[in-house]
């Protein structure tokens, strides 16, 4: 895990009220071993923060003058000479909260700013010595040209650092002559993700000019890169591609420029190439599990479950084949990790077979099946596979296919395949990389559950509360119909409330889903966090993450959980008047005053805002700081949360204001339970069938509980349940045709809304089976 080191500033009596919020780093990056002013740009930044960053640096806080001061918080850093080329996380953190994290790149060459108004070769800025390190901004649509003088033979590296720290771009790089002709063009680069990497030779003497662009020429917030010119080694495969933590591995990186493949030791969740001062660390995988690597020869080789297995497609065309032993009924998830981890260049397909030959299942070949009311997480074909196997009857072994779906193999196609006995279950990664807790009010913290053939009930808890923070909601209701899809998302949503007088503070937070399995087992799973997010908009302005180049960019490797802190005093209390958890019987309403206390010159809203994470046929409707919530007959018996907000404060420095979540739980009206025990009736005799009636509070309609699927020569009368009993009894008759034996009957329960909009609406549940014995 990376450990973040705060570094303590001179304290200051200018306090921002709201958290503080990186927009920028000027400048993205430095050489190591060098002195720059670092300007933090963003808003709410304090004179006298703490600075919290693992960069082997000295921070020394310069004066902010009085025009910026909340927008501009500039330091004197010093960096050490020995410190590691690779990225380093910043943030900030003051009395009123922690900030977001954004990423300072460290290299080695020397460095310096683009000019702008070199949206042309005409105007490209001219660089006099490589290698170099260029820190720029892209506007939309945007071109960056670099004039570079190049000696016939002469070979150069050209590489472009931007979504990898944190960027939104999605960089392409050109190379053209003296007269404008394009020699060469590249985007995507193995290894780098979407950034890219060029490898060049200058054919002759002369001028040449770099352009850099944004390959969609998009308009980004997050619009900043670095441009890298020189020559250094690199590699462009990686093996294995992760390994169990705090466990030693020589790790192989090849390819690239490098004459030979050479070892390293992964630190921190990065590989470095050794001796190498060029490019950054590429990422690398650390689990919780064991972990071996693919044995030399001809498979089919032995996949132990629970065992994470390393291996590669060294040739075009090869398929790498694993016996896995399985017991019939038995349910198994088998993953594969490749080119979604960012590291591979494998489009993988994953196919199961039995001992026979014959094909059980595959993924990868084909999208994610639609399903209803499914949210999906990737629809294009760069989505890592996973299955979920039932082993059929009588089969014992199976076989466990990796390929490439286009045929290919190299030493860059490596994979990490596991398998594990499973239930159905889910994996949850939390949407909110760090929450700031207003001190006398609440905020929220949002995690995705992506169910893997569990379509149950989950509830999420955090842990490492300290005292004074307590949390509600974390309801994440049952699917209505089994989904049938490989990564189904859903959403739940955390409140996080502190309490009046709980000291400023920092704390370190986890986040679990829980959930009960068909077999009455329990299942428990750690929310992995992202340490930081990046959204990335699409062509058209919004973001689209079926995509793979305008997905968030996310930073796991970072190793944080769920960093929180206690910060100000929110500018109003948004408070609703109910109990934390309410029940409602279907088809019955239920109400919710709220009120809203406002600090001194802030305007109170005049409305709110809800969210029903996972609540279904719902009518929700707001009057008079009334929320009113309406069921339905079809709305489905379940819990889920209610989130209220409310916007307020003056526009420019709007805010949103959150309650702690309230816990709905949709139940039916009533329930009837069968007869306890089966008493005989005799031919030509009768008897009464007595069971028990349980009511939800407010429901008092009367119950008719009318038999049906009655065996021949024998009836039944239907019994009337008033409110306040707590059985009912049924009299049946038997004739003396009766046909003896033990016959399943029905009940049907009925009754009628207590109210209704439109006067008595009737209410049914469904059937009680129940034992009719009829004697010889």
């Amino acid at each position: 895990m990376t450990r973040l080191i705060p570094v303590f500033l001179l304290a200051s009596a200018a306090l921002i009220a709201a958290p503080p919020v990186l927009n920028t780093l000027e400048p993205g990056g430095a050489q190591r071993g060098k002195a720059l002013t670092l300007t933090l740009i963003g808003a709410n930044l304090p004179e006298g923060a703490k600075i919290v960053s693992n960069l082997p640096a000295t921070f020394t806080p310069l004066s902010v003058p009085p025009e910026t001061a909340g927008k501009r918080l500039p330091f004197l850093v010093e960096i050490q000479p020995g410190a590691p080329v690779g990225l380093y996380p910043v943030r900030i953190e003051s009395p009123n909260g922690i900030s977001n994290i954004l990423l300072f790149s460290l290299g080695s060459y020397p460095e310096m700013r683009e000019m702008e108004k070199n949206d042309t070769m005409e105007t490209a800025q001219p660089l006099k010595a490589l290698p170099i390190t260029i820190n720029g901004t892209f506007r939309a649509g945007d071109r960056d040209f670099f004039k570079v003088y190049g000696k016939g033979g002469e070979h150069r590296i050209f590489e472009v650092e931007a979504r990898r720290m944190g960027s939104a771009i999605d960089p392409a790089l050109n190379i053209y002559d003296s007269n404008g002709k394009l020699l060469i063009r590249i985007e995507d680069t193995p290894t780098l993700g979407v950034d890219c990497r060029l490898d060049f030779t200058f054919p002759q003497e002369g001028n040449y000019y770099v352009e850099v662009h944004d390959a969609r020429f998009s308009d980004q917030a997050a619009n900043f890169y670095r441009l890298k010119m020189g020559f250094y080694s690199y590699a462009d495969a990686v093996f294995p591609l992760g390994w169990t933590r705090d466990k030693p591995i020589d790790v192989e990186l090849s390819g690239g420029n490098l004459t030979a493949p050479v070892k390293a030791k992964p630190t921190h969740g990065m590989v470095s190439l050794p001796n190498s001062e060029g490019t950054l660390p590429i990422p690398f995988v650390l689990s919780d599990s064991p972990e071996t690597l693919e044995p030399a020869g001809a498979g089919p080789h032995i996949l132990k479950p629970g065992t994470v297995m390393n291996g590669r497609l060294l040739k075009p065309g090869e398929i790498d084949k694993y016996r896995l032993a399985v017991k019939p009924g038995e349910t198994y998830m088998i993953d594969l990790g490749a080119r979604g981890l960012g590291t591979s260049r494998l489009d993988a397909l994953l196919t199961i077979y039995d001992s026979k030959g014959e094909k059980l299942d595959s993924a990868g070949d084909q999208p994610p099946k639609q399903a209803v009311n499914a949210t999906f997480v990737a629809g294009d074909f760069s989505t890592d596979p996973f299955l979920l196997l039932k082993a059929p009857p009588g089969v014992t072994e199976v076989i466990v296919a990796v390929e490439d779906l286009n045929q290919d193999g190299g030493p860059a196609y490596a994979y990490r395949l596991s398998a594990r006995q499973q239930q159905p279950g889910f994996e949850l990664t939390l949407a909110t990389p760090f929450v700031n807790i207003p001190a006398g009010g609440s905020n929220i913290v949002t995690v995705n559950v992506e169910r893997r053939g569990f379509n149950g009930d989950v509830f999420l808890k955090v842990e490492n509360l300290p005292p004074g923070i307590e949390a509600a909601g974390g309801s994440v209701p049952a699917e209505v119909v089994d989904i049938d899809a490989r990564t189904a998302s859903r959403r739940g949503v955390i409140t996080l409330t502190a309490k009046h007088g709980v000291k400023a503070q920092s704390v370190n937070l986890t986040v679990w889903g829980e959930a009960t399995l068909p077999d009455g087992s329990k299942m428990r799973r750690k929310a992995t966090a992202p340490g930081m997010t990046t959204n990335v908009r699409g062509n058209f302005g919004f973001v689209d993450s079926s995509r793979r180049n305008v997905r968030p960019f996310q930073a796991f490797w970072l190793g944080l959980d769920l960093p929180a802190a206690v910060s100000g005093e929110p500018p109003g209390v948004l408070t609703v008047n109910s109990p934390p958890r309410v029940r409602i019987v279907q088809g019955m309403k239920y109400e919710f005053p709220w009120s809203f206390a406002s600090k001194t010159g802030v305007p109170s809203p005049r409305t709110v805002a809800f969210d029903t994470p996972g609540g279904r046929d719902l009518r929700i409707s707001e009057k008079d700081k009334v929320l009113t919530m309406n069921t339905t007959l079809g709305t489905t018996p379940g819990i889920f949360d209610v989130i209220l907000s409310a916007r307020t404060g003056a526009a420019m420095r709007e805010e949103i204001v959150y309650a702690p979540a309230i816990t709905v739980e949709v139940v039916q009206g009533y329930h009837v339970e069968a007869p306890k025990q089966a008493t005989p009736l005799k031919p030509g005799g009768k008897v009464e069938l007595v069971g028990g009636v349980s009511r939800e509070a407010g429901f008092t309609s009367p119950i008719t509980i009318a038999p049906d699927a009655l065996p021949l020569a024998v009836t039944c009368v239907s019994a009337e349940v008033p409110d306040g009993a707590k059985e009912y009894r049924i009299a049946c008759e038997a004739g003396p045709d009766a046909p003896a034996g033990d016959h399943k009957i029905l009940l049907n329960p009925s009754s009628i809304l207590p109210e209704g909009e439109k006067g008595k609406v009737p209410y049914k549940i469904g059937a009680v089976e129940a034992s009719l014995v009829v004697a010889k």
